[in-house]
């Protein structure tokens, strides 16, 4: 059969331009895309990358490409992919100066592929190939971005009344034959189909298991609730009602999970999601939590979100907090050591403390002169404090 989503068209986002905590490369496709059976084009209005801590040369990009994957999830929680389509590679040999922004400006990007392929069950990625290996950048830090995450068009009427299974009624948004095969399957299955709906962005399939009782404290197998994985996959809709629901909006995974220490507030900053943040703190996620021995400003800081700032301090988070790790930095130590002047002026603004010093007896100051950002020494030196270590 063909698929029921004949053409559909819609803005797009891959990548992000802020630093990825699994590369030194960051990638970002801002446009637009269009589906017609047997075909996609995508249409990046500007398509940017950026290196940070270049070991010796920065990379020097290639080529790039964009593809086509089909996402399968596993019985662990997992998933995994195979190709579907791919453009031909668009050859750039441009080396990346750290830290600056190359732009490549407006590209199009045509992919070819069977004209029964359904656009809910597919994810774009962003394939850039380096002169120090391959990166590939879908959604956010590596994810993929689900084309049906970026529409909801409902299951045709001959399919749905084919699917077997409560995954293929989810996969092909066939919401009410999802919702009567609920009260069939356990409830274990139900809420591994959660997981499942919410990776999804279906926002009705959500709502038909929450109402079935799937359990809003259940974990994947990185030791996550339901919530931390909308947060982190910005589904504000979802959030929202997963915590009306009665979800913890302060859950930590625990010790024996992947991911210790993680919280729903923090992950949403980790991922730049915005919206989700504003509704957990909304619901009262607890802005003085830690995520994985880090203040939120910490986050935020390390994420590079400047609108962040602001919300969290306003909400009651201590702007001089420290961490757990390392020498225990405060967010403006972090800022300083990085080099983000717009965020250490802005953490000045919110009365961080220029003088306060980590474990070690060093400053904001100190962090700035020894990873060499004149900038942001500059800034800071119009503050009282002392540089102990470097002199400055």
């Amino acid at each position: 059969d063909e698929s029921s989503v004949a053409q559909t068209e819609g803005a797009l986002r891959l990548g992000e331009l802020r630093l990825a905590t699994t590369s030194t490369l960051a990638a970002q496709l801002e446009g637009a895309f269009a589906w017609r059976p047997g075909r996609l084009e995508v249409k990046a209005n500007s398509l940017r990358m950026r290196a940070w801590d270049c070991e010796g040369a920065c990379p020097r990009i290639e080529e790039i490409r964009v593809s086509l994957w089909h996402w399968a999830e596993e019985e662990s929680g997992g998933a995994s992919g195979t190709t579907v389509a791919r453009t031909e590679p668009m050859a750039i040999g441009r080396a990346l100066e750290e830290g600056a922004v190359l732009d490549l400006g407006a590209q199009t990007f045509q992919l070819k592929l069977r004209r029964d392929a359904d656009p809910r069950q597919l994810s774009l990625m962003l394939d850039v190939r380096t002169d120090k290996g391959e990166e590939h950048f879908g959604q956010r830090f590596g994810g993929a971005a689900n084309l049906f995450g970026l529409f909801q068009a409902p299951g045709d009427e001959k399919t749905c009344a084919s699917a077997k299974t409560a995954i293929g009624a989810l996969e092909h948004f066939c919401q009410g034959r999802f919702a009567e095969m609920l009260s069939q399957i356990p409830a274990a299955e139900r809420n591994r189909l959660l997981f499942l709906a919410i990776k999804r962005g279906n926002v009705d399939a959500v709502r038909a298991l929450l109402a079935a009782e799937a359990s809003v404290t259940a974990l994947d197998y990185r030791g996550h609730t339901p919530l931390m994985v909308a947060a982190f996959a910005d589904q504000p809709e979802i959030v929202r009602m997963l915590l009306e629901a009665g979800a913890d909006p302060n859950f930590v995974a625990r010790r024996s999970s992947e991911d210790a220490g993680d919280v729903a507030l923090g992950l949403a900053l980790t991922a730049g999601a915005m919206r989700s943040a504003r509704v957990l703190l909304e619901k009262g996620a607890d802005p003085k939590a830690m995520h994985d021995g880090s203040p939120m400003l910490n986050v935020a800081v390390g994420a590079e979100l400047p609108e962040a700032l602001a919300l969290l301090v306003k909400a009651g988070a201590d702007v001089n907090a420290r961490a757990t790790w390392g020498h225990q930095p405060t967010a403006l130590m972090v800022a300083a050591g990085t080099g983000k002047s717009a965020l250490i002026t802005q953490l000045l603004e919110l009365n961080a403390d220029a003088a306060a010093a980590d474990s070690e007896g060093h400053t904001a100051r100190d962090y700035a002169a020894t990873h060499k950002k004149r900038e942001a020494l500059e800034r800071l030196k119009s503050f009282p404090g002392r540089c102990a270590m470097t002199g400055c």
